[in-house]
């Protein structure tokens, strides 16, 4: 690996004054890394901010001024010729990532650390506070170097290709003029309710959306993570029409709004994000796709699947602050695969073979790492940069891939927790300590109630992604098959994994033989739903407490369904049904009796809710018997309490209540 180069004298200022001059008539933006004394970096920065206007990230006092590099995304929409990340005393590559976007054409990033490199420690507080190998800045400089998208001082300042320079009408690119007049001319007409614009950093998102709302005509609301993060939209309207409103206040005020604006969706919690759109008649809604803010691919994944056709995508190529064929723009996605790439192909006559690999071996296998990287940009809902050095250099993670020949069609990722001494577990228990990197050892410690738990050490699988159409082909479950083989023989004395509850991929760990033992009562910030966790115990020791546990959710889930699960969506709820343990024994006579009473009589479905819930929750694991709206509707209105949905009344609701269960008791009874 090409280490950072070392800053030499002031020698050097030709080559610097060169490369601005090549920058300047280019357009092209490169990354310079400079590692120096401190006293040698500061003068590089003092230098630049002599002829240049400089922004700089860092948390020592003596670049002031300064914005500290954990308030990077604060700077969001704006724009710098030259931006400084300090990483003297950490290396935050999210971080970095936002510095990219805030400098304009022409300009650079310049990645000042100490001589020997950036220090090799965890930047984002999620590891467990282990040292790991600092493989990510060596890989990410030499990917950048392969097509020219950075220069190391001391070496010879390369000719720079010119950018495509875009193209502009008045003051907007012919992407966002050809957006405005979509959303003004045909939106109205065409519907759909809402609209996302969805588009890589620089293209101009926000100043589109403040251009339209300007212009609309409507009532409409600004919406945001925060309102500086709103600020670029806000600057494009009258100071009158400045309207912004935090999320959880617009939620909390629970009116209706004409029309919804709200800029960097992705940054939203999911299920506040559902929330504020359930008041709106009409969203424009943007975000950032290429994983500066960690959300972007993997939110439009899901809010396409989740709005169908109630939602139009709109996208924007042009960037507004570089031209097209930027080569630090080019250089970031490419080394830190902030883009899904193109998969080659993969046939079933290819035999499967899984692998465990670790960061170095993934290096060595660059094609390999894209594609796995590339399988998790497209399943999951949360990505940030710094997910990429956590497999590079974390030693708790172990990562394993399913090829089929040079094919990845599969990746599982484990974190390895728990091991605590006596002392600390108690600790974990009592809500005094929250070990970083531990997540499924501290929630079936501190919030569950094992209260020895965190004593066993385990495997949490923390995501799962196999290729869409080599998937009911067993690969995902071949994967955790290895790695339940791989733990055994290890020592540990459990894995699990802890997830979003989704009807959709329940089914699977069923068919893997996990079992839910713990539903959380909040709502997942990514997800909007709540977290429900599987495990399987190796150690004799845990699997009273692990069955006691399973025991304990399929008891008390009436009460949470009816209490802080109430909003969950029955089509979730029927996917949790399956992951519960089943009935052991006949129901009891009063149980039988009752549901007879039910179907065949006239005895009040409400009086019997309490006595048929364990009943119908066991029925309800085996999905052959009723269509899927007839199981939501049984579980919303039985398990639920909920209301009659509109539009039937509430006889004729009873009379499908009645007739579903009759179906329900008779399979039942055929299959005894």
């Amino acid at each position: 690996m090409n280490e950072v180069t070392t800053a030499g004298t002031d020698d050097q200022q030709a080559d610097w004054a060169l490369l601005l001059q090549r920058l300047g008539s280019s357009g092209q933006r490169l990354l310079v890394p400079l590692a120096a004394d401190r006293g040698a970096c500061l003068h590089r920065v003092e230098r630049l901010r002599e002829t240049a206007e400089v922004l700089v990230l860092s948390d020592r006092g003596d670049l002031s001024p300064a914005v500290p590099v954990s308030r990077a995304s604060s700077l969001l929409g704006q724009e710098s010729d030259w931006v400084v990340l300090d990483a003297f005393d950490r290396f935050s590559v999210d971080a970095l990532c936002i510095a990219a976007g805030l400098v304009r054409a022409g300009g650079g990033l310049l990645l000042i650390t100490p001589e020997g490199g950036a220090p090799a420690k965890d930047p984002d507080g999620r590891w467990q506070g282990l040292q790991g190998e600092g493989r990510l800045l060596g890989w990410l400089l030499d990917q950048m170097a392969e097509i020219g998208a950075l220069w190391r001082p001391g070496s010879r300042v390369p000719l720079l290709p010119t950018v495509v320079e875009t193209r502009f009408f008045g003051d907007l690119t012919e992407d966002q003029e050809w957006a405005v007049d979509w959303l003004n001319t045909d939106w109205p007409e065409m519907g759909p309710e809402r609209v996302l614009l969805a588009a890589d950093r620089g293209r101009g998102k926000s100043t589109l959306l403040g251009r339209y709302a300007a212009a609309c005509g409507q009532e409409f609301i600004v919406t945001a993570p925060s309102r500086r993060h709103a600020a670029v939209l806000l600057e494009q309207l009258p100071e009158d029409q400045r309207s912004f409103v935090a999320p959880d206040e617009l939620v909390r005020r629970g009116q209706r709004v004409e029309l919804l604006i709200i800029d960097e969706a992705a940054m939203l919690p999911y299920s506040l994000l559902q929330d504020c759109l359930e008041l709106a008649d009409r969203a424009l809604l943007a975000t950032t796709l290429n994983g500066y803010e960690g959300t972007g691919q993997g939110f439009r994944l899901r809010f396409q699947r989740d709005q169908g056709e109630r939602m139009r995508q709109l996208g924007l190529e042009q960037a507004v602050r570089w031209g097209q064929g930027d080569l630090l723009e080019l250089g970031l996605n490419r080394s830190l695969l902030l883009q899904p790439e193109d998969l080659p192909p993969a046939t079933e006559e290819e035999p499967l073979r899984i692998e465990a690999v670790d960061g170095a071996a993934l290096i060595a296998q660059p094609d390999h790492l894209r594609q796995a990287q590339t399988l998790m940009l497209s399943a999951h809902y949360r990505y940030r940069p710094s997910d990429l050095r956590q497999w590079l250099e974390d030693p708790n993670q172990r990562l394993y891939l399913a090829r089929r020949g040079t094919a990845v069609v599969g990746v599982l990722q484990i974190n390895e927790e728990g091991g605590f001494d006596e002392e600390t577990a108690e600790a974990v228990f009592m809500g005094r300590r929250r070990p970083q990197g531990h997540l499924l050892a501290q929630m079936l410690t501190a919030q569950v109630g094992l209260r020895g738990f965190a004593r066993h050490k385990g495997w949490r699988i923390q995501r799962i992604a196999v290729r869409e159409e080599q998937r009911s082909q067993g690969i995902g479950r071949a994967l955790i098959e290895r790695a339940e083989q791989d733990a055994r023989e290890a020592g540990m004395d459990w894995i699990g994994s802890s997830f979003a509850l989704d009807a959709e991929v329940a089914p699977f760990w069923r068919a893997c033989g996990y079992r839910a033992l713990h539903l959380g009562r909040g709502r997942g910030k990514s997800s909007g739903r709540p977290a429900v966790a599987v495990l399987r115990a190796f150690n004799s020791e845990l699997e009273p407490e692990v069955t006691g546990l399973a025991r304990r959710l399929k008891r008390d889930l009436p009460l949470h369904l009816r209490g802080h699960a109430r909003a969950i969506h029955p089509a979730d709820v029927s996917g949790l049904l399956r992951l519960l343990d089943a009935g052991e024994e006949e129901a009891p006579p009063l149980q039988t009796d009752i549901l007879a009473a039910v179907i065949d009589g006239h005895f009040g479905l409400d009086l019997a809710e309490a006595e048929l819930a364990r009943w119908l929750m066991d029925a309800l694991r085996d999905e052959r018997v009723l269509e899927a709206a007839e199981r939501e509707r049984l579980i919303a209105c039985l398990l639920m309490g909920r209301s009659a949905p509109p539009g039937i009344g509430r006889k004729s609701l009873l009379r499908a209540l009645r007739q579903s269960l009759a179906r329900l008791r008779d399979d039942r009874e055929r299959d005894a």
